[in-house]
């Protein structure tokens, strides 16, 4: 009998423990935007909230699947717009642990950790390895990328060597996204060696599942042209968050996403010359 009763307080402790603020890996967001106007709240328990809880849901579970998800819940005034997304190498389980800590936290429902633009109807949370943006009004039918949020890397490279490494980032950049608007998931990696010191460049790129091959290509290109307005080409890397699109590039000696047999690698690593003599 203590047996059994031990097990079921187990039971109700699993059930109804808040979610814990390292459920998504102890992130923090890059970015965060809700705007805090007169009509920019909803009530505690209102339709909205409802609404939005019911899209919260479906967008963790169609992310979980597929990487990404869009959608709507409700009708207006109560309508709830969202798109969530997760980093390609962040899938299944993982992807869904980040954005249900992220939604928590958004609609103050977690007390493990702060709110996140508490009762807001209308918010934009960028992460390293996920993204989400919820508001009451339609921005999920037009496919638009703002907010975009522009962060640079701060350590700079060598004066002699900018031009060169600026054009090797450019191609580098466009190789990943011509392969990942052709990919289902709409993501893509890439590496290349940068000849000067045999330095590595990695590149990560990623669109919603739910654009079509050219609309992934046209919103890269865009954000990958505009590059030189908004990042300091100066610097060992960068990165443009939007809500449908975003890029990433760094000069390292380790790459910040996972390699597998999808990453493309645009110059090999030289190999040893080797004589006849060799083994």
């Amino acid at each position: 009998m203590v047996g059994h009763l031990l097990l079921l307080l187990v039971v109700i402790i699993i059930c109804y423990a808040p979610t814990s603020s390292t459920a998504a890996g102890g992130e923090v967001p890059f970015y965060e935007d809700c705007p805090s106007t007169a009509d920019g709240t909803y009530a505690p328990n209102s339709t909205y909230q409802s609404n939005l809880a019911a899209l919260a849901a479906e967008l963790i579970e169609n992310s979980t699947e597929y990487g990404s998800a869009a959608g709507s819940f409700g009708a207006a005034p109560d309508a709830v717009y969202g798109v969530a997304r997760c980093r390609g190498d962040s899938k299944g389980p993982l992807c869904a642990g980040y954005l249900r800590e992220a939604f928590d936290a958004a609609m103050n429902r977690t007390t493990s950790s702060r709110p996140l633009c508490e009762l807001r109807r209308n918010v934009t949370l960028f992460y390293d390895r996920f993204q989400l943006r919820f508001a009451d009004a339609d921005f999920v039918s037009g496919y638009g990328n703002e907010p975009e949020w522009p962060l640079n890397n701060t350590n700079v490279v060598d004066a002699p060597v900018a031009g060169r490494f600026r054009e090797h980032v450019a191609a580098l950049l466009n190789a990943t996204a011509r392969d990942a608007a052709a990919q289902p998931d709409r993501y893509g990696t890439g590496d290349s060696r940068i000849q000067e010191g045999g330095t590595m460049e990695f590149a990560l790129v990623l669109c919603t599942r739910d654009m079509d091959p050219g609309r992934c290509g046209a919103c890269l290109q865009r954000i990958i042209s505009e590059m030189p307005r908004m990042l300091d080409a100066s610097q060992i890397g960068g990165r443009v968050l939007g809500v449908r699109c975003l890029l990433r590039y760094e000069m390292a000696s380790n790459s910040f996403f996972h390699i597998d047999n999808r990453t493309l690698h645009l110059q090999k690593q030289p190999t040893r010359a080797c004589s006849p003599t060799c083994p």
